[in-house]
């Protein structure tokens, strides 16, 4: 909740500190493209020409430069500018040398974006040589990032599980593994993901509402059961404003009823709710559907 409330305060402040950053660059270009850095807020377009401006003018600290540089080479690339990224390594090399590790690592994202794999590839596997770096925390993910796009699942999914052996508590890795897993259909590993994802952050709703999901695909009554509950209580930590989750929790009754196992009296009361609720929200939003999604609902009462 704590982090929920910080983002919303952060959003709050970005317009008024953008406004302020282009109307006046020199003064508060470099503190805003801070702030969007310190906030964890996407805006790369907003990074390159405010960074731009701020290098060409020579309004940046010298103790400052090379770290913009090296997040204007990141943005630009997003950006498919790489004449400007090219331009941007090429000041850090002439800085840092050829065999910087951080300079590897853009010259290989570099070569990712001009799709130059085997290049790229080379960049990183120099970085995590024994001799070097093996433990190098971005050389791996662009490793991980290039198996991806290759499609090449299975190498992922191994460099995946030797990541986070060391960088256990990196959310994003695992989301990624989870995915992988679920695209194979392998979902018991894929539970196993969600359940470290759920150790590592328990207000989420949507890490348990994911993680019913998953129980209800592998099927069966315990897991369905299980299901049950992680639907409920993602529709409690969404404040009972998850359709998903109602919809979730009307499959697993279903699915409970057509293996013959009795419902329990809270479970029923749990029925009448999730359907009242539902046609609620269908109503509100005033949709076509509203007939239709109540006579579906009339299939889940009507053995009650």
């Amino acid at each position: 909740i704590l982090q929920f409330r910080s983002k919303i305060m952060a959003l709050s402040q970005l317009e008024e500190k953008r406004t302020d950053a282009f109307k006046d660059v020199r003064k508060n270009g470099w503190s805003y493209l801070l702030f969007l850095e310190q906030e964890s807020l996407h805006k790369p377009r907003d990074v390159v020409q405010i960074g731009r401006e701020l290098l060409d003018k020579n309004w940046i600290a010298t103790s400052n430069k090379w770290r913009l540089l090296e997040r204007l080479t990141i943005c630009s690339l997003e950006l498919d500018d790489v004449t400007l990224a090219a331009e941007c390594i090429k000041q850090l090399t002439s800085k840092f040398g050829r065999d910087s590790n951080r300079v590897r690592v853009l010259r290989g994202m570099f070569y990712e974006g001009k799709n130059d794999f085997t290049k790229a590839n080379a960049e990183y596997d120099f970085i995590l040589a024994p001799k070097n770096d093996p433990n190098h925390m971005m050389a791996l993910k662009r490793k991980i990032a290039l198996c991806i796009t290759q499609r090449q699942s299975v190498d992922a999914i191994k460099l995946l599980c030797e990541y986070l052996k060391l960088y256990g508590s990196d959310r994003e890795a695992w989301k990624q593994l989870f995915m992988l897993y679920a695209q194979i259909h392998n979902y018991e590993l894929a539970k196993f993901c969600l359940e470290e994802l759920i150790t590592i952050n328990h207000n989420d709703y949507v890490l348990f509402q994911t993680y019913a999901e998953t129980l209800y695909n592998l099927g069966g009554d315990q897991h369905v059961t299980n299901a049950l509950k992680y639907f409920s209580q993602a529709l409690l930590l969404s404040s009972d404003s998850n359709t998903r989750s109602l919809w979730g929790i009307m499959m697993c009754v279903r699915a409970l009823r057509e293996n013959k196992k009795a419902l329990q009296s809270e479970q029923k009361e749990l029925i009448r709710n999730c359907s009242q609720k539902i046609v609620q929200k269908y109503a509100d939003s005033k949709s076509k559907l509203v007939d239709n999604v109540k006579n579906v609902l009339m299939t889940f009462l009507d053995d009650e």
